[in-house]
């Protein structure tokens, strides 16, 4: 357990490192640009689930 927990330290570690750098700029432009597109994913897929619905339930 202790080899575990020495493992995870050097991730810590290293990733601290990193996110300390340049690289956060680029993650963060990164997870705006992929957030915005899951959320407009997200609408259309709502907007076809409401359609979808309503012409499955539409009488005739």
């Amino acid at each position: 357990m202790f080899r575990w927990a020495i493992i995870f330290l050097i991730l810590i570690v290293i990733s601290a490192v990193l996110a300390f750098t340049t690289l956060v700029t680029v993650a963060v432009g990164l997870a705006k640009f992929f957030f915005f597109v899951f959320i407009a994913l997200f609408f259309l897929a709502l907007a076809g689930g409401f359609y979808g619905a309503r012409k499955l339930t539409k009488k005739k």
